[in-house]
């Protein structure tokens, strides 16, 4: 989503199963032109197929987008380094892949908390940070 690599195939040939990211792709297609419009940076650890990792895109100071990939690693949890403001508070509204919208806090160094359940998964979050009254 973050990094777009062109794939080019014939598609009549692939499985059943190829064919159900079609919701994926028509939500990404309303947001890719926001998500580019941001500054783009790699948050977590370097994948290496065990690791918490992902991007964020940056708008305003203000909100963004985070894709985060829980890889074959065993915690169903986890605090992934990011480029927002230790003591924020922050609201992050589900967008695609295994997920649900949540409040939080963000930790020190800028680590925010997710929750993949399942090995191998993603998740698409906006983020916008709450205003302190």
């Amino acid at each position: 989503m973050m990094a777009q690599p062109l794939a080019w195939f014939e598609a009549t040939g692939l499985p059943e199963q190829a064919f159900s990211v079609g919701k994926l792709i028509r939500t990404y297609r309303q947001v890719q032109t926001e998500i580019h419009a941001g500054q783009i940076f790699p948050i977590g650890k370097e994948p290496d197929g065990s690791e918490w990792t992902g991007f964020q895109s940056i708008l305003t100071p203000e909100d963004g987008f985070l894709l985060v990939f829980r890889e074959a690693n065993p915690e169903q949890m986890k605090s992934v380094s990011t480029w927002l403001t230790e003591g924020d508070r922050i609201e992050l509204k589900f967008m695609a892949g295994s997920g649900k919208s949540y409040t939080t806090n963000v930790e020190q160094n800028g680590k925010v908390k997710f929750n993949l359940p399942e090995r191998n998964s993603f998740a698409l979050y906006r983020y916008s940070r709450i205003k302190k009254h």
